[in-house]
C-alpha cells in the first residue's frame, strides 16, 4: 500500500476511535474533568462505594475537580467523595447505620435517617457545603403543594449549598422515599415540599448541561438484560408477582412549582403528610405512589452485571430479581454480609469500565 493511503488510513482510524470515545465519554479528556453521575441506589448503596474506589483508584474522580451529579445514594456518594472519602470509607459508614438498624425493632423502615442524622453530623466538617459547592449537584424531586398528590414532582438541582445544615438538608431531601427512609409522606427542603430524587430526574438531569454523551453514567438497580432472564417466583416472590416488571415515569419537567411556604399548614398536600404506611389508606392519596424515572433513558456505563454475572452469595450465583430487591431489604440476618458483596461487585464493575476506557495504572 502507498505510503500516503497508509497516512491516510491511520488518520481516519483515529478520527474515528476519537469521536467513539468522545461519544462514551471515556478517556480523550483529562483525568478527573470528565462529569460523573450516579443514580440512586436505596441499599444497594455499597455499589456505589465499590464503584468509587475504582474510579478514585484510576484517577477518574479527582476530590474538589470532577463534577459529579447524583440523586438519593448517588448523592451521598459524590458528596463524601468530595470530602475526601474513599470507598471503604464509604461501606464502613453505611455498614454503621445497617447494622445500628439490625439491631433495632423495627428495622430501618420509617427511620432510616433518623438512624443517619447523628452520624451524619459527625463526618460532615463544618464547611462540607464550602467544599463541595461548585463541584457537587444534588437532584431533588419538588411536589405541587396545591394537590393532595404525588405525581408530577419536578426537577431540582442544588448546586449552591448555604452551610453544613443545608447540606444537610439537601442529603437527607434526595433519599427521601415516603414511608421508607422516613415516617412521613414527603419531608420539607428549602420550605418546598420534596421526596426522592429518583422521582423527578434521570440521567438527562443528573448530567451536566444535558449532555450525556459526555457523561460517565453510573446505576446500582439497573442490570440490563438480565432483568428480563430471571423472574424465579421461589427466590423473588414479591417481584415475581408482576413479572418482575415495574411502571416507569417516561417524562420530566425543570419548571419548579411556586409553592407559598407562607401558608404551609393550609396545603392541600398537608392531608396526606402522615399518612404512612400507604397501605394503610387504600384508595386515598397519595394512593398510588408516583413511578421512578428509569435508570436506562439511555446507554448506562457502569451497572453491576455488565461484564459478567452478578455475585456468588451464600454459595449460590445472585438473580438479578433477587439483586433488585435488595434494594428495599437486604437479606435477613446476612445484611452485612450482602453489603459486602455489593461493594466488591461495584469494584470489580468499576475497574473493568477503567480497563476498557483506557484508565489503566
Amino acid at each position: 500500500m502507498a505510503l500516503p493511503r497508509v497516512r491516510a488510513l491511520a488518520a481516519l482510524l483515529l478520527a474515528t476511535a476519537a469521536l467513539a470515545a468522545a461519544q462514551s465519554g471515556n478517556s480523550t479528556q483529562e483525568p478527573g474533568t470528565i462529569p460523573v453521575a450516579f443514580e440512586g441506589s436505596a441499599l444497594l448503596i455499597s455499589y456505589y462505594s465499590g464503584v468509587s474506589e475504582a474510579l478514585l483508584e484510576r484517577g477518574v474522580v479527582v476530590p474538589k475537580q470532577t463534577p459529579i451529579s447524583g440523586l438519593s445514594g448517588g448523592a451521598f456518594t459524590g458528596t463524601f467523595l468530595h470530602l475526601g472519602f474513599n470507598g471503604t470509607d464509604m461501606l464502613e459508614f453505611w455498614k454503621s447505620i445497617i447494622d445500628d438498624c439490625t439491631k433495632t425493632p423495627g428495622g430501618c423502615v420509617g427511620h432510616l435517617n433518623g438512624r443517619m442524622e447523628d452520624k451524619l453530623e459527625k463526618v460532615l466538617p463544618q464547611d462540607a457545603a464550602e467544599q463541595i459547592t461548585g463541584v457537587m449537584r444534588i437532584a431533588l424531586s419538588q411536589l405541587d403543594a396545591s394537590k393532595r398528590d404525588l405525581n408530577d414532582s419536578r426537577s431540582w438541582l442544588i448546586a449552591d449549598f448555604f452551610d453544613k445544615a443545608d447540606l444537610k438538608s439537601a442529603l437527607t431531601a434526595t433519599d427521601f422515599i415516603p414511608c421508607f427512609t422516613g415516617d412521613t409522606v414527603y419531608t420539607i427542603f428549602r420550605n418546598h415540599p420534596v421526596i426522592d430524587g429518583g422521582y423527578a430526574n434521570g440521567f438527562k438531569e443528573l448530567c451536566a448541561g444535558h449532555d450525556i454523551a459526555n457523561c460517565i453514567k453510573v446505576a446500582s438497580w439497573y442490570v440490563g438484560d438480565k432483568a428480563n432472564r430471571t423472574c424465579d417466583p421461589n427466590r423473588c416472590a414479591a417481584s415475581a408477582a408482576s413479572g418482575c416488571t415495574t411502571t416507569e415515569r417516561l417524562t420530566t419537567s425543570l419548571d419548579l412549582y411556586k409553592n407559598d411556604y407562607r401558608y404551609v399548614d393550609q396545603w392541600p398536600l398537608i392531608d396526606v403528610y402522615q399518612r404512612c404506611p400507604v397501605s394503610n389508606y387504600p384508595g386515598l392519596a397519595p394512593n398510588p405512589l408516583p413511578d421512578f424515572v428509569p435508570h436506562n433513558q439511555t446507554v448506562i456505563d457502569i451497572y453491576p452485571g455488565k461484564y459478567g454475572p452478578l455475585p456468588t452469595f451464600n454459595g449460590t450465583e445472585t438473580l438479578a430479581c433477587e439483586w433488585q430487591s435488595w434494594s428495599m431489604m437486604l437479606p435477613a440476618g446476612m445484611e452485612l454480609d450482602a453489603m459486602d458483596v455489593i461493594y466488591q461487585q461495584g469494584y470489580k464493575d468499576g475497574i473493568a469500565w477503567c480497563d476498557e476506557n483506557g484508565y489503566n495504572v
